[in-house]
C-alpha cells in the first residue's frame, strides 16, 4: 500500500513539475488554495520518499522496493504528458 502510495505522490510530481517548467500555478490544492509549484513539488518529493520508508520499515524486499521506485519514474514521467496534454488542448497553450 506504501509503495501505491509513492507511486501517486511521484505522479503528482510530474504534474507539478510541467507547471513549474511553464511558469503557471499549477492548481494542485484546488481552485481556492494557490501554491506555487515548486512548493508542490517539494511535498510530493517528501511524501514519496516517506511513502518508501514506509514500506521498508514495514518490511518491503528490496525487489518490491525497486519495483516501486521503477514505477514511480513512470508515474512521473506520466504526470508530466497529462499536465502538458491539458495545456496544449485545453488551455490552448
Amino acid at each position: 500500500m506504501w509503495l501505491c502510495a509513492a507511486v501517486i505522490f511521484s505522479g503528482w510530481m510530474g504534474y507539478a513539475f510541467f507547471w513549474e517548467n511553464v511558469k503557471l500555478p499549477c492548481g494542485c490544492m484546488g481552485a481556492l488554495i494557490h501554491i506555487p509549484p515548486l512548493y508542490a513539488i517539494l511535498l510530493d518529493q517528501l511524501f514519496f520518499f516517506l511513502s518508501l520508508l514506509m514500506a521498508y520499515l514495514l518490511g518491503a524486499g528490496k525487489q518490491w522496493l525497486f519495483l516501486g521506485i521503477l514505477c514511480s519514474f513512470l508515474s512521473n514521467l506520466v504526470g508530466y504528458a497529462f499536465a502538458e496534454w491539458i495545456y496544449t488542448t485545453l488551455l490552448g497553450g
